[in-house]
């Protein structure tokens, strides 16, 4: 198995020309002007196909209305009984038509007659697609079925006659587009082997040329077109499609279908797989490389690659379980805390915003892109680090310590009630070991000089070492100076203490 860079078909709109391709599709303009329209989009997707760096590149497909405009128009045996909505919101927009008879074409699908017209294009075309029975009366599929079934081998025969006709005009990549038989055969109506004989009926009889196969899980403005996002069930039809099928292009647009990323290794060897523009969560971003060597392609996950829990979801409080921090907020005699922070949402972006720096600092120097991968458990170890310290020092797991500093070797450290009463009325105080003018400070502001030089307060250790004293110190004295003075106040005293 191989990887390709090549596109599904359609590319996007140009707004500059979007009304004039509206009256095209309508009839509103005249034949010479309509064409000089289509062209023109053909010619802009040609150009820009190539730019990026695409082995492959299509038309565009701006012939074509919404395939349930276009294909029925270009049938025999069907009906239009209601137009897609002009702006519809999802798939029950598309519109609806009906089986009421033998199905032909006999004029073709179109898509040979646009292949000719857009070859003749500066930098011509190397590829076409072709859509599958299915997607020729899909919202009929629904209503008559019956029917469908019924003039399904005279579908077949039509695409399959469309498919040689593009073959004998010169196209060297067809491709079939059969999202439709994709999602059937993830909700049970349609059988891998049933849809590879579907499939194989419409290449029949085709050689010479590149035989590509499109699948996908539909996404119309971010909703899907099945009820079941998975694409690891396709492997069996495309084992089945071994010597049938060249090029299998599956879209992974939903995560879901991403987790299952690892069963296409069992793809038939001389199948290749095609790779276009980066879909949401895709697996091949190392071909997009061929694209543009300068991406940088960014990818927040729960679990990194390799975990045991690779595959499972997470959110804020996950992470912060999975990660440590729940386990070391609480009070040591009680269970552990969830911290009332978002250190699992937040955290994790703070850190992919500044990896992301460093990857646009390098691609300044060097002018290659880089592949990003941040699990939000990893991240959460990154805030552990002072008690991965403790673990170290002491050889024991961190514990929770309530207020008190994590590492539990500074003392006095804690939160002590001030004036006021209030839910948030408290003070924090802490001495750093490091600091040894901390505790000098803090014995004259609440009146106990002497204890500067108490030999069991004399070094950090020895403070910790006394921690229950010392922390009982501030309420010492014959006055609580904690509980009859405001935070404000506090704030000043220490202010001032620091600077004289």
């Amino acid at each position: 198995m191989s990887l390709r860079t090549t596109f599904p078909g359609s590319w996007w709109p140009y707004p500059d020309l979007h009304q004039d391709l509206a009256r095209y599709h309508r009839g509103e303009l005249p034949h010479t002007e309509g064409i000089a329209v289509i062209n023109e989009c053909a010619s802009r997707a040609i150009s820009e196909q190539r730019d990026f760096g695409f082995e492959e590149w299509t038309g565009g497909e701006y012939f074509a209305d919404t395939f349930v405009v276009h294909m029925p128009r270009r049938l025999t045996g069907v009906i239009i009984e209601q137009l897609p909505e002009p702006d519809g919101f999802d798939y029950d927009d598309l519109g609806r038509v009906s089986i009421v008879g033998d199905i032909d074409a006999p004029r073709g699908l179109g898509y040979a007659d646009a292949f000719r017209r857009e070859n003749a294009l500066p930098g011509g075309v190397t590829k076409a697609t072709v859509l599958s029975p299915f997607e020729m009366v899909v919202t009929a599929l629904n209503t008559h079925y019956d029917a469908f079934e019924a003039q399904l081998p005279q579908l077949c025969q039509i695409v399959n006659k469309e498919i040689k006709e593009l073959a004998e005009a010169g196209c060297t990549h067809i491709q079939l587009d059969a999202p439709i038989i994709g999602a059937r055969i993830n909700v049970g109506r349609l059988t891998p082997k049933h849809a590879a004989e579907i499939i194989s009926s419409c290449f029949d009889g085709v050689s010479g040329v590149i035989r590509g196969l499109h699948l996908c899980n539909g996404n119309n403005r971010g909703r899907p077109g099945s009820a079941v996002l998975r694409n690891a069930t396709w492997v069996p039809l495309l084992q089945e499609l071994d010597g049938v099928v060249d090029i299998a292009h599956l879209e992974a647009s939903y995560f879901s279908e991403y987790l299952e990323r690892h069963a296409f290794k069992d793809l038939p060897r001389n199948m290749q797989l095609a790779a276009g523009i980066v879909d949401e969560a895709n697996y091949w971003v190392e071909s997009v490389k061929k694209i543009n060597p300068g991406i940088i392609y960014c990818q927040i996950k729960g679990f990194g690659t390799g975990s045991p829990h690779e595959a499972g979801l997470a959110f804020d409080m996950i992470a912060q379980a999975a990660g440590g921090p729940i386990s070391v907020t609480g009070e040591p005699d009680r269970p552990p805390v969830k911290p009332g922070l978002s250190f699992g949402d937040t955290g994790t972006g703070m850190l992919m915003a500044a990896t992301i720096l460093g990857a646009l600092h390098e691609r300044n120097r060097t002018g290659k892109g880089r592949r990003l991968q941040l699990a939000m458990q990893d991240a959460m170890i990154h805030y552990m680090r002072t008690c991965f310290c403790t673990m170290q020092r002491t050889g024991k797991a961190a514990p929770r310590n309530g207020a008190k500093s994590g590492g539990g070797n500074n003392a006095p450290s804690g939160l002590y009630p001030s004036k006021g009463g209030g839910s948030n009325d408290y003070v924090y105080l802490t001495t750093s070991r490091a600091n040894p003018e901390h505790w000098s400070r803090l014995m004259k502001l609440i009146g106990r000089e002497e204890l500067i030089d108490d030999p069991r307060f004399a070094s950090g250790n020895d403070r910790v070492a006394n921690s229950k004293v010392v922390t009982q110190l501030p309420f010492s004295g014959g006055e609580y100076w904690l509980r009859t003075r405001v935070v404000g106040w506090w704030r000043y005293r220490l202010r001032a203490r620091r600077q004289a």
